[in-house]
């Protein structure tokens, strides 16, 4: 995903991801991720990674737990304390 947003600070994961569904018609904007935001010095132009799912079950199979559980997707595990 390459943004360019001249005047602007950087732009939300959130307005990209429903950016990207409105774009590709996807009914679901939670099996869309986007990772990876990399802001160029200066500001103006941020490029990183996107994927899109077909459900949500796809997107559990694939996307790794850290991301899963950054979306809201999954839960985390309960820890013992020691």
């Amino acid at each position: 995903v390459d943004m360019l947003h001249p005047g602007e600070s950087t732009v939300p994961k959130t307005d990209i991801q429903a950016k990207l569904a409105s774009m590709y018609k996807v009914k679901d904007d939670k099996t869309v991720v986007v990772f990876g935001m990399k802001h160029k010095f200066g500001g103006g132009k941020t490029t990183g990674f996107g994927c899109i799912y077909e459900n949500l079950k796809t997107l559990k199979q694939f996307e790794p737990m850290h991301r899963q559980l950054k979306l809201g997707v999954a839960e985390a595990k309960k820890k013992m304390g020691r």
